[in-house]
């Protein structure tokens, strides 16, 4: 996979995507083609990153999901996973700045790459 790095630490989140994930697993199945953990690990970036457009996404009200989100595949360390960015997100005044991205895959990504807050990673994006 080749295209655009991102670069950051890991930082804390709200505990708030655990349960959309959870809930809306077989639309996020679909949409990605894996089952991703219900969780997502928070990523503080080195600077603001809009949302980029093109990218696969669950629109408002798509399978039952209340708000709009772009699903971004990418690697993180080596892993496949994806950037979920929410519409709320997506500009200034969200819950998250916009130099801070979710990413998910299969696992908890945490354990399986044992990280902890403050640890730096990259995240290399698939091009469009």
């Amino acid at each position: 996979m080749s295209g655009f790095r991102l670069e950051g630490l890991i930082v804390s989140g709200y505990g708030h995507a655990a349960d959309p994930l959870a809930r809306l697993s077989e639309l996020y199945r679909q949409k990605t083609g894996v089952s991703l953990f219900p969780g997502t690990l928070n990523v503080e970036l080195d600077q603001d990153w809009p949302t980029p457009a093109g990218f696969a996404r669950i629109e408002p009200g798509e399978g039952g999901c209340r708000v709009g989100v772009t699903l971004i595949r990418c690697r993180i360390e080596g892993l496949e996973a994806f950037i979920l960015r929410t519409d709320g997100n997506s500009a200034p005044g969200g819950l998250h700045s916009l130099r801070i991205v979710e990413v998910a895959a299969e696992v908890r990504l945490r354990t399986a790459l044992g990280l902890s807050d403050g640890e730096r990673v990259r995240l290399d994006l698939e091009t469009r």
